[in-house]
């Protein structure tokens, strides 16, 4: 998948972000420098896929709704190497193209919530397509934390320590990223 207009587009955001939300990064040593990863995160904003592309260099494959590929929407993110994927059915072709990006050594990025969270709890459930992604293809995933609000120096974004799924068990492999996740959430602040 081509990501040519991600390359280009991604020192601008990453000075966008600094000058406007000067973001506390933490754990980038986390993300390898080369070979397949998945990386995840929360979801609560539009913003959060930069949140999640300004903690590596690398060119990230993102994961997201086929809605959006609309008009000239639709040619920046294919340019960009976004996967389309339609939530109102099982579509095998997302685990396959993602898994041809990582097989590629390349990044995959997903929100496994699958769309915002507007439940009380830390996280909405996760949906499966992580950790069947990460076992199927012997891939880590790097969980981030987006914490705090997107206004100047109240946003913090942490990259925490690969998880594996261990067993065939994927749902127990899913409750535990899950919550591993919600950990780094709920974690305070160093005083």
């Amino acid at each position: 998948m081509s990501n040519v207009l991600y390359r280009f587009i991604r020192p601008f955001f990453v000075l966008y972000f600094k000058l406007r939300y000067n973001p506390k990064i933490v754990g980038r040593e986390n993300i390898p420098n080369n070979g397949p990863v998945i990386l995840i995160a929360n979801h609560t904003n539009n913003l959060d896929f930069i949140s999640m592309g300004i903690t590596t260099k690398r060119p990230i494959s993102f994961l997201a709704k086929h809605t959006l590929f609309k008009g000239i929407l639709k040619v920046i993110l294919k340019l960009s190497g976004v996967i389309p994927v339609d939530r109102t059915k099982k579509d095998k072709s997302v685990l396959e193209n993602a898994k041809i990006v990582l097989q590629n050594n390349g990044v995959v990025g997903i929100f496994p919530e699958g769309t915002f969270n507007k439940t009380k709890n830390v996280l909405a459930p996760f949906k499966i397509g992580a950790v069947k992604l990460s076992k199927e293809n012997n891939v880590p995933i790097i969980p981030i934390a987006i914490k705090g609000s997107y206004e100047r120096g109240k946003l913090e974004i942490i990259a925490g320590e690969k998880f594996n799924a261990k067993s065939n068990d994927l749902d127990l492999e899913n409750k535990n990223l899950m919550e591993k996740l919600e950990n780094m959430l709920i974690m305070k602040k160093d005083v």
